[in-house]
């Protein structure tokens, strides 16, 4: 015996039209770039301090529920060893090879397959409290076409969705450029994080140390 179509669906009623659902992701991914290296006692004294920020926001970062994979790229084969008891997964940056921030960046966001990143760099950030990154995170699962950035036009970190945006860039040599290119270039709408100590604080110089130095923010390491 035939079926028959049901009251709601007879023949000549068309069946009403189902939005496609918008998957977000459930995870930010990431990716903290530490060079931890130089070669003048200056530079030795400030690498020393990113590589010390870079264990403090990884500490930060590893009770936050948003934030998925940890994955620290850098030359520095102690630290990275550092990084990795804290529960990074590491990717040291291939030696005797020219190295251009963008394109390391976009080959690590294809590799995890990031749909939600989270860079940060080495020396910045150093002031952020849980709750802060936990923050950012969140803008970026709740909204895609976002990015979220310390400072759109000089960045120091930055976390958008969707990852793949990344594509639709050229790869910047240095990573100040990454949330415009993102904002301008992928179209991506841009919120720009209030401008405070803990947003703008970036460790480049023996000054910043001295800023830093006695914080009540500042990290254990």
């Amino acid at each position: 015996r035939p079926l028959m179509p049901s009251n709601h669906h007879r023949a000549g009623k068309p069946r009403p039209y189902k939005i496609p659902e918008i998957i977000l992701p459930h995870t930010a991914t990431l990716f903290l770039f530490v060079k931890g290296t130089g070669h003048s006692d200056v530079e030795r004294l400030v690498a020393d301090a990113q590589l010390a920020a870079s264990l403090d926001t990884l500490e930060r970062v590893r009770a936050i529920p948003e934030i998925g994979a940890r994955v620290v790229a850098t030359a520095n084969a102690e630290f990275a060893a550092r990084a990795a008891a804290r529960g990074a997964q590491i990717e040291i940056d291939p030696p005797g090879e020219e190295f251009h921030w963008g394109k390391r960046l976009a080959a690590l966001v294809e590799k995890y397959a990031a749909d939600a990143p989270l860079y940060i760099g080495g020396g910045s950030g150093a002031l952020m409290t849980s709750d802060d990154w936990r923050a950012v995170a969140l803008r970026v699962l709740e909204q895609q076409n976002l990015v979220v950035t310390n400072n759109y036009y000089s960045c120091d970190f930055a976390a958008w969705s969707p990852g793949s945006a990344l594509r639709q860039i050229d790869p910047p040599e240095l990573d100040n450029d990454l949330a415009f290119r993102l904002g301008e270039r992928a179209m991506l709408q841009v919120a720009a994080l209030p401008k405070n100590a803990a947003t703008q604080l970036d460790i480049d110089t023996p000054t910043d140390l001295l800023t830093i130095s006695f914080h009540p923010a500042v990290g254990r390491n």
